[in-house]
């Protein structure tokens, strides 16, 4: 592990289990580790937890690199408290006008930490009901909300105050079915109760929200990499809730993903609990650091070529993309499949003339080209061994 790395996690673990700092973690602390670990915390978006640590034991000197984890903390606690309002408004909205809805994500994690602010959020993620989705939609628009982009499992929008609102009518998203999770997600309605008190607030069961969660982790992970604050979160899940274990395993073994689950919690133990680290979850470590919370490039070019097989088929993926990604490009195709090579032919024009476009994708083809068959292998074999893709895929 690279030293920002290992002061990270120490900061982290000194966060969540309030001890303090060894002498030599301590030692550690200069201008030049503490910058990257200011670097590595924001691409994981942690950043707050360490600011928190840091300027709470005084541990930094007065300079532009205390001012910079200060001002990540105001942002955080001023985001907390815009977004918590917003969750509210919109959550009255939906109460008084017969929306049944559960909040998602963020929403709901942020109640495991110290303190919420110490939970970023990007957005604001609400579940409705597919036949309802139309009547949440209009009544969010009659309170200012601009309309944004329409997906496969969620319609986005930004607030006046330009906050991004995910009203989510699909826990599937048709374009990223992995493994077998849909075979759970379809039937979350079913696990579903009334929050006491309300009438259309509802909330998962704990082994549900779990399966949600891993599930979303591993698309992210499938994709270039799920960052150090979605570990953190099925730990602290792990930590507080409590489960049944059936159910939990249940869920897990019918989507698929009972391996990645038992990978990411023997990481969070070794990370947060001082437990042992095995040394075949290196790899997995290895790789969650460098994609950070949205994954590398490098990662996800890995994860294509894995997906396509060669660097050839990879190619192709690029230059022709499939229907179910572009029907959200081209919302059009979706009433109309038979445009989509028009739809092509339009794409490759944008690409072709417009300069901006056309240079991004040169370099992106270029590297795909020289991307090295070393690093595919090496991402098939984390898959393999998180029973994400079979031998014979």
């Amino acid at each position: 592990m690279k030293n920002e790395e290992i002061l990270l996690l120490a900061l982290l673990q000194a966060s969540f289990n309030k001890e303090k700092l060894t002498n030599d973690i301590v030692a550690s602390l200069n201008d030049e580790s503490l910058a990257k670990v200011l670097s590595l915390s924001a691409r994981h978006s942690v950043t707050t937890l360490v600011a928190d640590v840091l300027l709470t034991n005084d541990l930094l000197d007065d300079g532009e690199l205390k001012a910079a984890y200060e001002e990540n903390l105001m942002v955080s606690v001023y985001q907390y408290h815009q977004q918590a309002m917003e969750f509210k408004r919109i959550c009255n909205l939906f109460e008084e006008n017969g929306i049944d809805y559960i909040p998602l994500k963020g929403s709901v994690l942020r109640s495991l930490y110290r303190e919420p602010w110490l939970r970023t959020c990007c957005d604001v993620d609400i579940l409705v009901k597919p036949e309802q989705l139309d009547a949440a939609i209009e009544l969010v628009l009659t309170c200012g909300y601009t309309f944004d982009k329409h997906y496969s499992h969620d319609v986005s929008f930004f607030t006046e105050g330009n906050m991004r609102v995910e009203l989510h009518f699909d826990l599937i998203e048709e374009e990223h079915n992995i493994c077998h999770v849909c075979d759970v997600l379809k039937d979350a309605w079913q696990y579903a109760h009334l929050q006491e008190g309300t009438k259309h607030t509802y909330q998962f069961e704990p082994e549900l929200f779990y399966f949600y969660q891993l599930a979303h982790m591993t698309k992210h992970f499938l994709h270039g990499g799920c960052g150090i604050r979605s570990v953190i979160d099925i730990w602290l899940l792990r930590r507080h809730w409590q489960f049944n274990d059936e159910k939990n395993k249940m869920f897990l073994q019918k989507g698929g993903i009972t391996v990645f689950e038992e990978k990411i919690n023997a990481l969070a133990a070794a990370w947060f609990d001082d437990a042992e680290k095995p040394e075949e979850i290196i790899s997995i470590e290895n790789y969650i650091f460098t994609g950070g919370i949205y994954g590398s490039r490098q990662n996800s070019m890995a994860m294509e070529n894995v997906e396509n097989g060669t660097r050839l088929r990879n190619t192709i993926a690029k230059i022709f993309l499939k229907y179910s990604v572009m029907k959200y490009y081209y919302p059009v195709l979706q009433k109309h499949k038979w445009l989509l090579p028009f739809y092509e032919v339009k794409r490759w024009c944008k690409l072709i003339f417009f300069k901006e476009h056309r240079d991004r994708s040169l370099t992106y083809l270029k590297e795909i080209r020289s991307f090295p068959d070393s690093r595919a292998k090496e991402s098939m074999a984390l898959l393999l061994q998180l029973d994400l893709k079979k031998e014979s895929d």
